[in-house]
């Protein structure tokens, strides 16, 4: 599933070839902001389509000067794909207020 709220986006469950075009779609309607947070806690499952998505979105992020922030909570599927794969992502909440 994807939900949308304010500067982020919540992934769940498995980001399979539907949920890709989901978020590809998602991050294009984001795409003029300048900070994004992608939050992957949920993902139960992280495919190799996926990573690369991942990879494409924030170089396209990059590219045009946006802030895109991979959260991957410590332990979840997604911090130990992240990490496997070398992409960039934080273990804290960004959009959490201290």
């Amino acid at each position: 599933t994807l939900e949308a709220d304010a500067d982020c986006l919540h992934v769940a469950g498995s980001l399979d070839r539907s949920g890709l075009d989901d978020l590809r779609g998602a991050l294009d309607e984001v795409a003029d902001s300048g900070r994004v947070v992608l939050d992957l806690e949920a993902v139960t499952r992280l495919p190799s389509s996926a990573v690369q998505a991942l990879h494409v979105a924030s170089r396209d992020a990059a590219d045009r000067g946006q802030d895109l922030i991979l959260y991957a909570p410590s332990g979840t599927t997604a911090q130990h794909v992240l990490e496997l794969v070398s992409l960039r992502y934080v273990l804290t909440d960004p959009q959490r207020r201290y």
